[in-house]
């Protein structure tokens, strides 16, 4: 099953959400701006199985292979 990245709109009184501790101007936070993440996860959705534990999110993944290869 396709890992889902949990939208919670509602903060948490004693943990920062990650916007909030990265830079907004550092390179890896634009080049996550300019990928199209929507086609990434459309291209990798097929791969995914539809039985069993949620996986990981498509995003999650792919982020830390980009990271790997950097």
């Amino acid at each position: 099953m396709i890992g889902k990245t949990r939208n919670v709109g509602q903060k948490h009184m004693f943990l920062p959400n990650l916007v909030e501790l990265v830079n907004p101007e550092h390179e890896l936070s634009l080049l996550a701006g300019k990928l199209d993440w929507d086609g990434i996860e459309s291209g990798f959705a097929s791969l995914y199985s539809d039985v069993g534990c949620p996986a990981k999110p498509i995003r999650l993944m792919v982020g830390l292979l980009i990271l790997k290869q950097m």
